[in-house]
């Protein structure tokens, strides 16, 4: 759905799937005979970057505001926008990293407020 939106609206070559395979595609090739972990890890971080620039983010407001009557749409950007706060938590705690678990707990609280989970989010 986004893929045929960005289409629509003229952004087709603005990103492309091509261009996130490149991305991570890089990881692998810099590291020929290096652990699989790290490799992942570096993969998973490009990924991330790319999808996290300001370019990618514009236009998924863009589309997110575009289609905020669809409850359907709704419902499932929350459900990512949840899922990308617990992996980026899930990962802090592994890294023994205290800013980016701050970072994603802060960002938690008002997923545990908005479903009545508040002895969690005191």
């Amino acid at each position: 759905m986004f893929k045929s939106w960005l289409a629509e609206h003229g952004h087709e070559h603005d990103i492309t799937v091509e261009k996130f395979a490149q991305i991570v595609g890089q990881a692998f090739k810099k590291h020929t005979n290096a652990d699989h972990g790290a490799i992942l890890y570096t993969a998973i971080d490009n990924m991330s970057d790319a999808l996290r620039s300001e370019e990618v983010e514009s236009l998924m407001v863009e589309f997110d505001q575009a289609h905020s009557d669809n409850p359907n749409l709704i419902l499932w950007s929350d459900y990512m926008s949840i899922v990308e706060i617990l992996l980026d938590f899930t990962r802090s705690e592994r890294d023994s990293n205290w800013i980016p678990h701050l970072k994603a707990f802060t960002a938690m609280l008002p997923w545990l407020t908005i479903y009545d989970r508040t002895k969690y989010a005191r």
